[in-house]
């Protein structure tokens, strides 16, 4: 028989065993950011924030809670929450000029945070503000 001078690729039972290993391992390791996302945005979506009113004066303008995505201002029938995270893949959106731009897949929000162009499926989250004698108090969770 003559010889071509390929080599052909060989596995013996226990290499492949270990090839799978490591790629079941791998897998699972990809799985851990996407669910630990998941898991902390949602923990951290379900609170209730606090800022005093000497701290935090509000008026007609969007005006953030620093180290969060809740954004307030003072709206005609008093203080208004908004949630700065698309609704499409829940990235954060920029509020300039007047509305709110998402940098990942170009959604726009209008100023009250209604739907202007997609590929977001729907208005940015409102949030129940509550105005107290010293403070605001911003209800984030799911179905505030």
């Amino acid at each position: 028989m003559k010889e071509t001078g390929r080599k052909v690729f060989s596995l013996s039972r226990r290499e492949l065993l270990r090839l799978g290993k490591a790629f079941f391992l791998l897998s699972g390791i990809s799985l851990v950011y996407p669910i630990d996302r998941y898991i902390s945005w949602d923990l951290q979506s379900r609170s209730l924030l606090a800022v005093t009113k000497k701290d935090f004066v509000l008026n007609s303008e969007w005006k953030p809670i620093q180290g969060s995505r809740v954004w307030l201002r003072q709206g005609e029938d008093g203080p208004e929450g908004l949630l700065a995270t698309c609704t499409h893949l829940g990235c954060e959106v920029k509020y300039q000029a007047g509305e709110w731009i998402c940098p990942c897949h170009g959604s726009r929000f209008g100023e009250d945070g209604r739907l202007l162009h997609g590929p977001a499926g729907g208005p940015l989250r409102r949030l129940k503000v509550e105005e107290t004698p010293d403070r605001y108090r911003v209800e984030t969770s799911a179905h505030g």
